[in-house]
């Protein structure tokens, strides 16, 4: 659908058919969310488009008011990544989680993040649950590498 505040349009599409139509991953706020959510699409919000976490958390609460599945539009690999499997786990464990299957020259993560079995963990660390692996990240970036002091 575009554009992606075409909510009109989208219940359209979702009249037409019967397959469930997921949409929100676009999605600039929890208001703009909350108009779709009345189109009757399932709730894909993206946690880096949307405002962060707290935001996906608000929507996630408001789909389920609202009688409308929570699915994480995830396609990222780095700290988005993390932050959108832990909303997973706690608004939507029993929905598959979208992942982000191209093959990385290098990942920030490493092995920590990777599908097992058709599973994924939850790092248990603070914060997001894991540091990014700092050789990677300045091996990979354009200019000197970066310090970090604890």
């Amino acid at each position: 659908m575009w554009p992606p505040e075409d909510h009109a349009g989208l219940a359209r599409v979702r009249a037409a058919t019967t397959l469930p139509i997921a949409a929100g991953e676009n999605a600039a706020g929890v208001h703009d969310l909350a108009t779709m959510l009345r189109a009757g699409s399932i709730c894909q919000p993206s946690v880096i488009k949307i405002g962060g976490i707290e935001t996906v958390a608000q929507a996630a609460i408001l789909a389920r008011a609202q009688g409308v599945d929570y699915v994480p539009h995830c396609f990222y690999f780095g700290p988005g990544f993390l932050a959108s499997l832990h909303l997973a786990a706690a608004f939507a464990p029993e929905v598959a989680f979208e992942l982000f299957f191209g093959d990385l020259q290098a990942s920030p993560y490493h092995d920590a993040v990777r599908a097992r079995q058709g599973r994924l963990s939850v790092p248990p660390g603070p914060g997001l649950g894991l540091d990014p692996d700092m050789e990677v990240l300045n091996r990979n970036r354009l200019g000197p590498p970066v310090m970090i002091e604890s």
